[in-house]
């Protein structure tokens, strides 16, 4: 689909987003990109955007912020790891975990679903910008096993473990 990508921010999930996609065969392109990932602090994604040149896709991977953050572009995506990085370990971070996409045409939904197959990730569609608000929320996918996300545990649960911690 692409074979060019700029990755912007080498922290934690940068650096091993970038080291996949190299492993992978794509260019990483600081001129002339056809993807420009933003891979930086959810507060700094608005300001990177905006200094960004239209014409190429431009993606985020936070989990906590609108497609908005990524005005004036209309080629955009969010592609967000259920996954905690660490810059002791490499790309193999990315294996198999899950990767909630958002977009607002088929068309980045197509190519985020291509990225997150790209380096690894398992994705699925989280929601996006233009979901009719009348439609049931999206399910999220059983084999999430991250410590991003939480699960609400009833009363009876807790009661559950308390019994349990007290049992001999």
């Amino acid at each position: 689909m692409i074979s060019s990508v700029k990755v912007v921010g080498l922290g934690r999930v940068g650096t091993a987003v970038a080291a996949r996609l190299a492993e992978r065969g794509l260019t990483i392109d600081r001129s002339e990109p056809e993807l420009v990932l933003l891979c930086v602090p959810d507060r700094a994604i608005a300001e990177v955007a905006a200094s960004i040149d239209e014409g190429p896709w431009v993606a985020h991977v936070s989990g906590a912020t609108s497609l908005g953050a990524l005005d004036p572009h209309t080629r955009r995506f969010s592609l967000h790891p259920l996954q905690t990085f660490t810059l002791a370990r490499g790309p193999e971070q990315l294996d198999g975990a899950s990767a909630a996409v958002t977009a607002e045409t088929d068309g980045a939904r197509e190519l985020g679903y291509w990225v997150a197959r790209t380096l690894g990730l398992q994705p699925f569609t989280l929601a996006d910008e233009t979901r009719d608000a009348t439609m049931p929320a999206p399910r999220l996918p059983r084999t999430i096993s991250s410590p991003c996300v939480a699960r609400p545990v009833s009363c009876s649960s807790r009661q559950a473990l308390r019994h349990r911690r007290s049992s001999p």
